[in-house]
């Protein structure tokens, strides 16, 4: 999980987009990649409540800015790619 933090913590798109599993040719809008950049961007994760979720599937929780959130994670080719996220009450 430290990789992902550091990856997020990175701020750098093409690594961003990798760990959402976007391929290298994919033609992603500046403005879109900087939205997905800045609400990713320190998020801190807890690997304490990590909890499968189904086949290769894990939800792990997160605090983004002060706010909750629940970050799904699929592993792909022996990598975890962040799927989802979900803001949490």
């Amino acid at each position: 999980m430290a990789e992902i933090e550091q990856i997020l913590a990175s701020g750098d798109g093409d690594l961003i987009l990798d760990l959402v599993g976007a391929p290298a040719e994919a033609d992603i809008d500046p403005a879109a990649l900087s939205e997905i950049t800045e609400l990713l961007v320190g998020a801190e994760l807890d690997p304490d409540g990590i909890a499968p979720f189904g086949d290769g599937v894990v939800t792990i929780p997160a605090v983004v800015d002060g706010r909750a959130w629940l970050f799904y994670l699929v592993l792909h080719n022996g990598e975890w790619k962040l799927a989802l996220t979900e803001e949490t009450p």
